[in-house]
């Protein structure tokens, strides 16, 4: 009589223990006070903005002036790209301009992407947005501040 003590209870793909998600977006957010964060898409900006991240660029052309911009604002980058060969491309390229104009490039935040089952960054945010921002019965158990 095994019964219910021995098994876990499955999960959704995709889904990781709330804290996790929580605490990645709110170092996020702590980071952005002192450095810009790029990402690739303007819908990805725009939830981070939801999240309530400052300092939230994405690429636009024409691509000098968008590297123009980062390097008058003089602040450490920190690189929010997809996990897919694209993603990798894009962030290299933005990265070695960047490191070219002498400004501090930042990918450790990339790390979780890499590790979850949604490789892109749109995905991503819109799957904490939905699972873990706006339900009624998360929102409880989360820090004030998401």
């Amino acid at each position: 009589m095994a019964g219910r003590r021995g098994k876990q209870r499955s999960r959704r793909k995709g889904s990781a223990d709330v804290a996790v998600y929580v605490d990645w977006i709110s170092h996020i957010r702590r980071a952005s006070r002192d450095c810009a964060i790029v990402v690739s898409h303007k819908a990805e900006a725009d939830i981070l903005r939801q999240f309530r991240v400052q300092h939230v660029y994405y690429v636009q052309e024409p691509y000098f002036r968008f590297i123009d911009t980062l390097v008058k604002l003089n602040k450490e980058c920190i690189l929010l790209f997809d996990a897919t060969h694209r993603g990798n491309v894009e962030c290299e390229r933005v990265k070695s301009d960047l490191l070219q104009h002498g400004i501090k490039v930042n990918t450790r935040f990339r790390k979780m992407l890499f590790t979850s089952a949604n490789k892109e960054l749109g995905g991503f945010l819109t799957f904490i947005h939905k699972h873990v921002a706006i339900s009624p019965r998360t929102h409880e158990a989360l820090p004030s501040g998401l």
